[in-house]
C-alpha cells in the first residue's frame, strides 16, 4: 500500500496562517500514522511552492512557524527527505488524464501530478491512497481518474481512497487492522496476496512468533520492508530500474561483506521452494533495532524475489 499527499489541495484556500498550521499539524499526524503501520507518504517536491494563503507560499509559511522542531522537520520533509515520487514516476501507455466528476474545473492538466501518480500505480495492482488537505476542493472520496490513450481512443477508471481528516484515517487502520493481519499467523497465510511479487522460504513461518519477532512492535517495519521490496521487483520486471541498484528499493538494502559471506555462507545459505538451496547475500537493517531482512533477487537462474529470512541478525 503506497500514500501520496496531494499537493493540488494546496490552492490558497486558507484566510490565515493559524488555519493553514492546524491544517499541516493534521497532515503530520496522517504521515506518523501511516509510518505507524509501516507505510510511507509520498509527496512532490513542488509542495514547497505551493501558495497556502493568497500571497503565501508553503515555505515561507514554514520559515514562520513559532514551533522551531517542527518547522525543522517539515522543512526537511519538504525539501531534501520526501521520499519524492517524481524521481521514480511510473510510465505507462496512456496519454491524457482528467478527474471525474471533480468540482476542481479549473485544474486542466494534472499529468505530473501525485493523483496522476497513484492511478498509475493503482492500474499498476499497487493499492494507493491520497491525503489532502482540509478545506480544499478534494473533500471527498473516492477519487476517479479518467485514463486515456490516444492510439485507439480507450480509456480507463482509476479509483483510490482519499483522506482529508485524521479521524477518517484511524478509523480505515482499525478496520484494517481487525479484519485484517492481527498475528504473525494471518500474516503468513495472506503473504501471497498482500506481496505477490515475493516467494517466502518455508523456514520463514518458524521465526515468525511473537517470542521471537514480536507482532506489535515489529508487524509494520517488516510491512514496510516487504512492501518495499515487492513494489521494486515489479518495476524491475517492468524494466523500469536494473538489477541490482538496490539502492533506489526505498530501505536500507546492503549486500553482506565478501569476508562474511566467506566465513558465514553456511549461515545464510537457505532452501529455496524450488528445492534448490542459495546464498542470500543480501539483507535490509531495521532501523534501531536488530533484525533483518536475508533476500535474494531475480538472477540468471531464477525470475523469483526470495524472501529467506526475518529475524535477529544471522551470527558473524
Amino acid at each position: 500500500m503506497e500514500f501520496f499527499l496531494n499537493e493540488l489541495s494546496l490552492d490558497g484556500q486558507f484566510n490565515n496562517l493559524n488555519d493553514f498550521y492546524a491544517a499541516t499539524d493534521e497532515v503530520l499526524e496522517c504521515r506518523s500514522l501511516i509510518k505507524k503501520y509501516g507505510y510511507i507518504l509520498y509527496c512532490k517536491g513542488i509542495l514547497s511552492s505551493k501558495h497556502v494563503c493568497r500571497d503565501t507560499m508553503f515555505q515561507t509559511a514554514i520559515k514562520n512557524y513559532a514551533d522551531r522542531n517542527k518547522k525543522n522537520l517539515i522543512l526537511a520533509w519538504i525539501t531534501k527527505d520526501g521520499p519524492f515520487w517524481e524521481l521514480q514516476p511510473t510510465q505507462t501507455d496512456f496519454d491524457t488524464f482528467s478527474i471525474e466528476n471533480s468540482s476542481a474545473t479549473d485544474i486542466t492538466d494534472i499529468i505530473d501530478t501525485s493523483l496522476v501518480e497513484a492511478a498509475k500505480r493503482k492500474y499498476s495492482q499497487i493499492d494507493c491512497q491520497t491525503i489532502s488537505y482540509r478545506y480544499s476542493k478534494y473533500t471527498y472520496t473516492p477519487i476517479s481518474i479518467i485514463m486515456e490513450r490516444h492510439s485507439d481512443g480507450s480509456t480507463e477508471t482509476v479509483e483510490f481512497r482519499n483522506y482529508w481528516q485524521l479521524s477518517a484515517l484511524k478509523n480505515y487502520f482499525a478496520e484494517y487492522i481487525k479484519e485484517g493481519i492481527t498475528s504473525w499467523d494471518t500474516f503468513w497465510g495472506n503473504r501471497e496476496s498482500l506481496f505477490p511479487q515475493l516467494v517466502f522460504c518455508t523456514r520463514v513461518k518458524s521465526q515468525l512468533d511473537d517470542k521471537i519477532i514480536n507482532f506489535k512492535s515489529y508487524y509494520p517495519r517488516v510491512c514496510r520492508h516487504l512492501q518495499c521490496m515487492n513494489n521494486y521487483i515489479g518495476k524491475v520486471r517492468d524494466k523500469l530500474v536494473a538489477v541490482p541498484d538496490y539502492e533506489t528499493m526505498g530501505i536500507d538494502a546492503t549486500p553482506e561483506y565478501k569476508e562474511t559471506l566467506g566465513s558465514y555462507g553456511k549461515e545464510r545459505t537457505f532452501a529455496c521452494p524450488d528445492g534448490k538451496k542459495r546464498l542470500f547475500k543480501w539483507h535490509s537493517k531495521m532501523k534501531g533495532s536488530n533484525k533483518r531482512i536475508h533476500f535474494y533477487p531475480p538472477d540468471s537462474t531464477t525470475n523469483m524475489f526470495y524472501i529467506g529470512h526475518i529475524g535477529e541478525h544471522l551470527t558473524i
